[in-house]
């Protein structure tokens, strides 16, 4: 593929795997002509990191597989148009993968590519040296394409580039790949000439260049001449010559070649076999072509050569061969291809041949268990053939399925055409496309036009909307003009931008768009109002779609209705677009200006929407909107229609000049007094271009864009536009701004130009930070200037200066000197700093530099004397735990008593043995902490243990809470409960850690709550194993202080069925919007219990917020008459917010659906809130929420997390913080947000913040950078990681995105399954991204470790591979054969279930596994017709009946098909153990 590159060390270390193309690396032979690279410190901007990530995974992905894929270029390309961002050695991986690696696209399309790349790239500022010209020459060489060769060093020599080595060599290899060989000769004397070496690369092209003109004898020379040079004849030398004669249509010769590799055993590899098969093909030698399939040695890798080489065969028209090669890629069931061979059916359409080859090679696929080979050939004709091959095409399939219409999978279509549309960005072709589907008879997926194609075309620089829809009607004449304008509209409403808005506005005011379809819209323009505040739009576009003529004549009023349904999507979605504004507020401006226009709203959206507004003033508004609409017929005569219809296209007129100015497109009248400042820097800068050339200041402008230049880094233009501004204006720049270009400068190494930009601002009495200050003088300490601080600091006014709560940050400049072990000089500046009052000796972090300054010079002793002082002097213990874990370490035990001696005097006696003991147990000295905490007379200190307990679990250090578990016995008072709870919790994926730790509890003959009991037996069953106690009770919530009843109400469990919740499956539908498939799962969970409680009441919210009110009825009936004492029912807010939706008819028909009791409990409390959360924040916090608001709008993230940690801030301002930095893609900040929202959370987390948590590492892994996600979750609390599952998060992502990461986190965490074990459809997946995981896997698993062949098991059970079970289930631990989650989580059809049974039966492998593998595929088809053959099957493979699960046992009870069906009853009478 590529010749081998050469790594710099550093590089190299960097990049697991193999080397990086782009990183600074060049080819071997080029670097031998060309200079090193320059070692230049830069600091990326968040483009810039995105785009060496991609670059990265590209390069990644070609190392490992061979071939990139051209969407991922093609976005790669678009990035660098966009962003002008692009460095030469990014430049030149883009050029690379021009050429065989793009295996997907047509030679002769990949020679397109690498002209418009260039051009590309040189136009965005890429200058070209000698390697960007070698690697488009031998893009050439790999896509065939001659190029002259004066003409391409002419072009070198304009551009002043002197050709090499290397460039010589490939113009070798251009001339004999079509038999030039004088013209290779020529180039060969000029080298000789310049004292160029010859090489092997030189050889082997002029031996292609001799085979393609059949010149044997000179073939001979050659390898005589190669010889006497000692050079190797090897694999590729006959490879060459092999490939040369196959293209040239000499198969006489081919066969020769290959005799003699046989004769000189000269192995062949699949990738030599394929090149050689693919150059007969090309050569005219498709039959003789055949004959060398049996020769593929089909070794390891065979796949990838197969995946990289067969679209280019079908391509060079041997599609026979493509095809049967493929189908005897392996021999699985035809179920397990669906959807598969998408990469062979698109080259054999594009392969040239007649329609009957094509047409045979798809049905054998179709045949074969490809069942989607039919519909990947219509798409890919809709896309590439013309409209009279795609009529003849559905004509032979139609009559051969005897009439029947071609039908695709619409999802598959949508995801086709938004494919090609990203790939092509050419919406004429995918228009063409669209119209031969259309003739082809297929349904057009529409939602593709509104969301994907409309959006493409717009420009609203270029054409109005009204030309757009015009273009599209003309192009796609099937397409109704009323559907074209509302989808239209629907498109520019998504936009959600005041520009797009106005132009939908403009073009309703003059297109005549047929009727409205409001129902397609509706929602959208709620949206987009919510978003911008256009007023008058909207009342503009309620106008005129309520005309008659609009209206259309199929059920005009429920196209009215449809349309003024907006107003109830106006408040729907205020909780989403406006948070903090209630429905009275957000309505009442609507329904005033539709009062005042005569305008009106129908009856029947008029009784809706007065259930959502509670003021009288929008009572009042609503009954004139109604009386208008009854007596629209006398008011709307067709002058008055006509006056307002002008009166709005005035009103349009004229806030479009105001908008835009009155010379629309001139630079200079735009952006003059206030505008919107965009929040994309290349967006600012470019405002900033135009307000520059007249010399104008935007001060708003100014402040956010130094704030985004410094962000990424540019602190000099951070600068230059700081100077320009108050050069050209009196522009003060705002504290945060001063300290963004500070810390930016201190960070670069420039701390003197950072101090001197305070001083000068300090001049101009210019407001600054005192943490400004600190950051500057921390660069000059860094500097080495240590005068120059004592006499800043000496000197400084604190008056001049803001302090925020967070003082002085006086610990970033003695951090400085701390970390340099300079204690002499960190005393100065410290006492300087207390005399001067700008450090507070208060503040702990001021003191542990005094501490650590000893400890960074490994003077162990000076710490501990200067902890002691700070103890004495201030009653602060800096660093104790750090200086007290050295002193273990170095068993300094005189030492360590003074310590704990100081800390007593401090803080008392028992807290200080905790703390010790706690160090001791960090240090894993067992004997130690157990003297400790065998102290006579400790007395249980609850927040101390509590503070332990979090740090060992944070700390990921299971065996320090163990040991405190099993230490603290003796402590008098001791809560064993609470500790028991915290190691359940703890082990909760470990079902054998909770066994062995239910003995330890009955060991210690500790009697434990019902919840400990609950919290053991919920995660015994979680990993499959049997509740060797009788459960408690698990009760419904119930109201607060409620009297206690003497007698135990039987009340029934939350769920029975927790081994089989479906939670997740209802959370996915109600994100999707699925909400029919919602109501379907937990109606039919009554019967099955396998949904939650919390489940049943998130989807009854949801459809009442839907306004799906039957179905919220249905459910929440179901649910109440579900509790034996409705009394224990605490969520009745759920059906007083239905009754006050329902109409008065509706209401009493749901009330008399619930029981009385219930009814009469909701009836004794008719003015429950629907929800606390909905109320509006009390007076007292909405200070705080503003104050939150104001710090994230300057960017003063700092200022905005105190805020969170110390402010009173409403839960829905901390998610709307949250939600926006996350949509800006500030996941960094977004990060530091949500760990302060969640930091010390001891009630639970809104469920709000978990979503939007799991949504940034969710960015994360979609970016490659789960290696953030692992840093974030780090710091979770226990309650959190449970909360979103991180443990899920870090090893799904890992192994997604990066393999080699993966298995280190598996070699890391060998013995904790937990942390790497992943579901069988993640594993897939991976392997399905990485093609070389299974062998990287397997080679691993040759080291007998464990976790590898465990891996590999699940892997082979997915793929029903038994031989590569047999290999490695033998050597699977015992525990995760047996555990739920582990080898067997998808046994989802009999005969996986019968192969695992046998195989695990073969290795002799305990019986706990054989039950466990039969138990999990059950679980599966538990409500399936399969469930009793899987169950007969499972006994007759030797599982006994008492050992299948309890629900399994209950299902079969039911059933007399079971065989054993008398053994049931005898099971399930026995008590479970």
């Amino acid at each position: 593929m590529f010749t081998p590159v050469i790594v710099r060390g550093d590089l190299a270390r960097m990049v697991v795997g193999g080397q990086r193309w782009y990183s600074a690396n060049t080819l071997q032979a080029e670097k031998e002509e060309e200079t090193g690279w320059e070692k230049k410190t830069t600091f990326k901007s968040q483009q810039e990191e995105i785009m060496d990530r991609k670059l990265y995974k590209l390069d990644m992905d070609v190392r490992r597989t061979g071939r990139a894929l051209s969407f991922e270029l093609e976005k790669i390309v678009r990035m660098i148009e966009r962003s002008g961002l692009c460095t030469t050695n990014q430049a030149l991986l883009v050029l690379r993968c021009c050429g065989d690696v793009l295996v997907d696209i047509h030679r002769d399309n990949r020679t397109l590519l690498v002209d418009r790349y260039s051009n590309i790239l040189k136009k965005n500022g890429v200058v070209f040296d000698v390697s960007h010209y070698n690697a488009v020459l031998r893009v050439h060489l790999e896509n065939q394409n001659t190029l002259a060769a004066s003409d391409f060093l002419a072009e070198m020599e304009g551009a002043g580039i002197t050709p090499n080595r290397v460039t010589f060599q490939h113009l070798v290899g251009m001339y004999c790949m079509e038999g030039n060989i004088a013209g290779a000769t020529t180039i060969l004397e000029h080298m000789k000439a310049q004292d160029m070496a010859i090489n092997e690369a030189v050889f082997i092209s002029l031996l292609k260049g001799h085979c393609a003109n059949n010149d044997s004898d000179s073939v001979s020379a050659t390898l005589e001449v190669m010889s006497s040079s000692e050079l190797s004849l090897g694999a590729a030398t006959y490879t060459a010559m092999a490939c040369g004669y196959g293209r040239a249509g000499n198969w006489a010769k081919v066969e020769e070649v290959l005799g003699k590799t046989a004769d000189e055993d000269v192995r062949l590899d699949d990738g030599d076999m394929f090149s050689i098969i693919l150059a007969c093909s090309q050569g005219g030698l498709c039959k003789e072509a055949e004959s060398l399939v049996s020769k593929l040695p089909k070794k390891r890798g065979f796949f990838q050569e197969l995946r990289n080489h067969l679209p280019q065969l079908a391509m060079s028209g041997n599609v026979k061969v493509a095809t049967e090669i493929y189908l005897a890629l392996d021999d699985k069931e035809g179920s397990g291809r669906e959807g598969h061979g998408l990469f062979v059916v698109g080259p054999i359409a594009r392969s040239g041949e007649s329609l009957e080859v094509i047409l045979e090679a798809v049905k054998s696929l179709e045949e074969a268990g490809f069942s989607s080979a039919m519909q990947f050939l219509v798409q890919e004709a809709a896309l590439s053939w013309s409209k009279e091959k795609c009529e003849e095409l559905v004509e032979i399939i139609e009559k051969e399925k005897e009439g029947e219409k071609v039908e695709l999978n619409t999802d598959l279509l949508f995801r086709f055409l938004r494919g090609s549309l990203e790939l092509e960005r050419d919406p004429d072709k995918i228009m063409a496309c669209m119209n031969n589907l259309h003739t082809m008879g297929v349904a057009m997926p529409w939602a593709f036009i509104s969301s994907d194609l409309i959006p493409a075309m717009i420009n609203l620089d270029v054409e109005t909307p009204g030309a757009v829809a015009k273009k599209l009607k003309d192009t796609c004449p099937f397409m109704a003009w009323n559907l074209v304008s509302n989808m239209l509209l629907q498109s520019l409403f998504n936009k959600e931008s005041a520009e797009y808005v106005s132009a939908a506005t403009g073009f309703l005011l003059h297109v005549n768009i047929g009727h409205i379809r409001p129902d397609k819209w509706n929602s959208s323009l709620a949206r987009s109002y919510l978003l911008t505040n256009r007023l008058e739009d909207l009342i503009t576009v309620l106008f005129l779609a309520s005309r008659k003529t609009m209206l259309g004549t199929q059920d005009p009023n429920r196209t009215e209705e449809n349309m003024f349904r907006v107003l109830e999507h106006i408040v729907s979605l205020l909780p989403r677009c406006q948070p903090d504004t209630t429905p009275d507020q957000a309505i009442t401006p609507v329904l005033e200006e539709l009062a005042r226009l005569h305008i009106g709203v129908p009856k029947s959206v008029v009784n809706k929407v007065r259930k959502l507004v509670k003021s009288e003033e929008a009572g009042e508004l609503l009954d004139k909107a109604e009386m208008n609409w009854e007596n629209r017929e006398e008011f709307w005569t067709e002058s008055e229609e006509g006056r307002c219809l002008a009166e709005r296209k005035r009103l349009f007129k004229e806030r479009a000049k105001i908008e835009r100015g009155t010379k629309v497109g001139t630079s200079q009248s735009e952006y003059r007094g206030y505008f919107n400042v965009p929040e994309s820097r290349e967006q600012m800068e470019e405002i900033q271009a135009v307000l520059a050339r007249r010399g104008d200041v935007s001060p708003s402008l100014s402040s956010n864009l130094i704030l985004a230049y410094a962000a990424d880094g540019m602190v000099d233009e951070a600068m230059d536009l700081l100077t320009y501004s108050q050069e050209k204006s009196d522009f003060s720049a705002s504290p945060t701004n001063l300290e963004s270009i500070v810390t930016g400068l201190v960070n670069q190494g420039r701390g003197k130009e950072a101090l001197q930009l305070v001083e000068e601002q300090m001049d101009k009495d210019g407001k600054i930070f005192i943490s400004t200050l600190m950051s500057a003088l921390a660069g000059m300490a860094n500097d080495g200037e240590h005068q120059k601080v004592l006499d800043m600091i000496g000197n400084v006014d604190r008056n001049k200066f803001l302090i925020t709560k967070r003082g002085s940050n006086a610990h970033t400049l003695l951090v400085a000197y701390s970390s340099k072990g300079d204690a002499q000089r960190l005393e100065e500046v410290f006492n300087t700093l207390v005399t001067n009052n700008l450090a507070s000796t208060e503040h702990i972090n001021n003191l542990n530099p005094l501490v650590e300054v000893h400890l960074a010079r490994d003077d162990l002793a000076a710490a501990v004397a200067e902890l002691e002082r700070i103890a004495k002097v201030f009653k602060k213990l800096p660093k104790k735990f750090e200086v007290t874990c050295r002193l273990i370490e170095e068993e300094n035990v005189e030492a360590m008593q003074a310590i704990l001696d100081t800390s007593i005097e401090l803080i008392g006696e028992e807290r200080s043995l905790y703390d010790l003991a706690y160090c001791f147990l960090h240090m894993n000295r067992r004997a130690q902490a157990k003297k400790l905490l065998e102290t006579p007379g400790l007395r249980y200190e609850k927040d101390k243990i509590e503070y332990i307990c979090s740090r060992f679990r944070n700390d990921g250090n299971l065996t320090g809470l163990e040991q405190l578990v099993s230490l603290s016995k003796s402590v008098f008072g001791c809560d064993r409960d609470y500790l028991y709870h915290q190691l359940v919790s703890a082990y909760s994926k470990d079902a054998d850690k909770v066994a062995d730790i239910w003995l330890q509890v009955q060991e210690e003959g500790h009697a434990p709550s019902d919840s400990l009991k609950i919290a053991i037996a919920k995660a015994l069953k979680l990993g499959g194993q049997q509740v060797p106690f009788e459960e408690p009770v698990e009760y419904a919530e119930v109201e607060k202080n409620k009297e206690n009843t003497t007698k135990k109400p039987t009340v029934e469990r939350i769920v029975k069925n927790v081994d089989h919740l479906i939670d997740e499956d209802v959370d996915i539908a109600l994100k999707t919007g699925d909400f029919n498939t919602a109501v379907e799962l937990v109606l039919s969970s009554f019967e099955k219990e396998n949904t939650s409680l919390r489940c049943k009441k998130d989807l009854i919210e949801a459809l009442t917020k839907q306004n799906r009110l039957e179905e919220a009825c249905q459910v929440a009936t179901r649910l109440a008459n579900n509790f034996e004492n409705p009394r224990r029912i605490k969520f009745r807010s759920l059906y007083h917010r239905i009754n006050e939706k329902l109409e008065d008819a509706k209401k009493e028909e749901f009330l008399s659906g619930l029981g009385p009791v219930f009814r009469e409990l909701l009836e004794q409390q008719p003015d429950v809130k629907v929800n606390t959360e909905t109320k509006s924040p009390p007076k007292n916090r909405s200070n705080s929420d503003e104050a939150a608001r104001a710090a994230l709008a300057i960017n003063d993230m700092e200022g905005l997390v105190e805020s969170i940690k110390t402010g009173d801030i409403t839960i829905q301002c901390k998610n709307e913080l949250l939600a926006n930095l996350i949509a800006e893609t500030k996941l960094d900040e977004a990060s530091k947000v949500a760990l302060a929202i969640c930091n010390d959370n001891q009630k639970g987390f809104h469920k709000g913040t978990t979503k939007l948590i799991c949504e940034i590492m969710k960015k994360w892994e979609e970016n490659d950078e789960v290696k953030k996600t692992r840093e974030f979750v780090s710091q979770f609390s226990p309650k959190l990681s449970f909360a979103v599952r991180s443990d899920i998060w870090v090893k799904a992502g890992l192994i997604r995105t990066d393999p080699s990461e993966y298995i280190e986190l598996v070699r890391a965490e060998a013995e904790n399954h937990q942390k790497w074990m992943v579901s069988s459809d993640v594993l897939l997946e991976a392997v399905e991204k990485h093609q070389d995981l299974p062998s990287r896997l397997e080679a691993l698993a040759t080291e007998n470790f464990t976790p590898a062949n465990e891996l590999l098991s699940k892997l082979s059970i997915a793929q029903n591979n038994t031989e590569n079970l047999e290999k490695h289930l033998k050597l699977c631990s015992e525990k995760v054969l047996r555990t739920r989650g582990g080898v067997f989580d998808k046994i989802d059809t009999i005969e996986k279930m019968e192969m695992v049974l046998e195989v695990l039966k073969r290795n002799g492998a305990e019986k706990e596994a054989l039950v466990q593998a039969a138990n999990n595929c059950l679980a599966i088809h538990l409500d399936r017709d399969t469930f009793v053959d899987i169950a007969n099957k499972a006994v007759d493979c030797g599982v006994e009946v008492g050992s299948l699960a309890r629900s399994v046992l209950n299902k079969l009870e039911k059933n007399t098909q079971f065989k054993l069906h008398s053994e049931v009853q005898t099971a399930l009478s026995k008590p479970s153990s």
